[in-house]
């Protein structure tokens, strides 16, 4: 008679091993992420403080939306479209700065 075994096969372990290294990896991406989302947060949050930087910014995108108009209407992809839709507001949130 063969003898018998205590403890789990060297399949079983390969699998746990396998188990708690994809585990590991979610948790270091889950927590890569919550630092980028953290980080975007607070440059945003600098780049709001500053009415400045906002409103170059702001004059940035109207430079591009009036390229954007001197494009054919059909050859504008969906973000294009949205970006020229987006005019109005823009221009509201540039006359808000007051800069």
């Amino acid at each position: 008679m063969a003898p018998v075994k205590q403890g789990k096969s060297k399949n079983a372990l390969k699998k746990e091993r396998q188990k708690l290294a994809k585990q590991k990896a979610l948790e270091a991406e889950k927590e890569e992420t919550e630092r980028l989302e953290r980080e975007e947060k607070e440059r945003l949050a600098l780049a709001a403080a500053d009415p400045v930087k906002q409103a170059k910014k702001l004059n940035k995108v109207l430079k591009q939306i009036a390229g954007l108009k001197e494009k054919d209407p059909a050859s504008l992809n969906e973000d294009q479209k949205k970006k020229l839709a987006s005019e109005a507001e823009i221009l509201e949130k540039l006359a808000a700065l007051n800069v």
